[in-house]
């Protein structure tokens, strides 16, 4: 395994190195380490319009950028530090996040004393309070494994930045974001002058690598391409809003939040979608295009639900009769 540490707090750049890497990269395993300048993260399925809060970012130049995986949405600033695996893996290695954050765990525990726990369905706690979150994603026979650090992040107005499904926060007993996560900084007890540069020494010292990844100039064009790429899409996003008539909106402990709209016209789909924070192996986009047209009845959608044959595989943790009755009930 290789290290590399990106020298650059653009989340769009950070983000695109991660995304060329997982889709690119067939030779070395490589352990990545970021910092982004105050951004918002959404998984690839989230709808930013219920997720953020769009004009508070907006006024205050947060930048808002998709990821390549699933889950939801979270915070970045030079607080907070990223990391990814990327390594080989396929369909089969999903989902298996305690395993792939235990050297996380093993590094703050062995190095710090913080006694960090796993928890939940990927999450990495300290007493009880969330100081990391993880996500995964497939692509090409790579797995990318990443996920967030506390270390001095500001939730001053994280309320207004990250705007989370209600019945989310009752499920876990608590009323806010901010009341559910802590800082690491603040759980160093006798280690109190360890600094996020620690943290990062302590990973590459502690995590066995080879050395660090080297990028070509070539490979540095396709990264900013990417990064110019979704920059474009989520601008797209942001400049038009779309309206629809159906909308349900759940938050189902296990599985995440899922939104599903549609329109409807001459008794048949016209417009559909789906958002959510759940994790997926395979993407919406056929489910998406071949919906349309269907007959917006309870025996056509459950006819075509029914007949999907690798459901599994585009949503972890849920069933076919709830989405059907998401997307109409009767």
């Amino acid at each position: 395994m290789k290290w590399y540490i990106s020298t650059s707090n653009d989340p769009f750049l950070n983000l695109a190195i991660e995304e060329y890497l997982t889709k690119n990269e067939k030779k070395d395993q490589i352990l990545f380490l970021y910092q982004n300048s105050p951004s918002v993260i959404i998984g690839k399925n989230q709808n930013p319009y219920t997720e953020v809060g769009i004009e508070y970012i907006k006024e205050h130049d947060i930048k808002l950028v998709r990821r390549l995986s699933g889950g939801g949405a979270v915070y970045h600033d030079l607080g907070n530090l990223n990391y990814g695996f990327i390594m080989p893996g396929d369909a089969n290695n999903l989902y298996k996040f305690k395993e792939y954050s235990q050297p996380i765990v093993d590094v703050l525990n062995n190095e710090f004393g913080l006694g960090v726990e796993f928890s939940g369905r990927n999450d990495l706690i300290i007493d009880g309070r969330k100081i990391s979150g993880s996500a995964q994603y497939i692509a090409n026979n790579t797995l990318l494994h990443h996920g967030t650090l506390l270390y001095d992040v500001d939730f001053t107005n994280v309320s207004q930045i990250l705007l989370p499904n209600q019945d989310k926060l009752k499920s876990k007993g608590v009323k806010s974001v901010h009341s559910r996560v802590i800082n690491t900084k603040e759980c160093f007890k006798n280690n109190s002058n360890v600094t996020l540069q620690d943290l990062i020494d302590a990973f590459i010292k502690n995590i066995p690598t080879d050395g660090k990844y080297e990028f070509t100039d070539s490979q540095w064009k396709e990264i900013e391409a990417i990064a110019n790429n979704n920059k474009k899409a989520i601008m797209f996003i942001l400049e038009n809003k779309k309206e629809f008539a159906n909308q349900m909106v759940e938050y189902i402990p296990g599985f995440g939040t899922i939104e599903v709209y549609s329109n409807v016209e001459d008794g048949k789909i016209k417009d559909f979608e789906i958002f959510g924070e759940y994790f997926f192996k395979e993407g919406l986009n056929s489910l998406k295009k071949n919906i349309i047209g269907i007959e917006y009845n309870k025996k056509a959608i459950k006819e075509f639900i029914d007949n999907i044959d690798n459901f599994e595989d585009l949503f972890y943790r849920f069933s076919k009769e709830k989405l059907i009755d998401l997307i109409i009930s009767e």
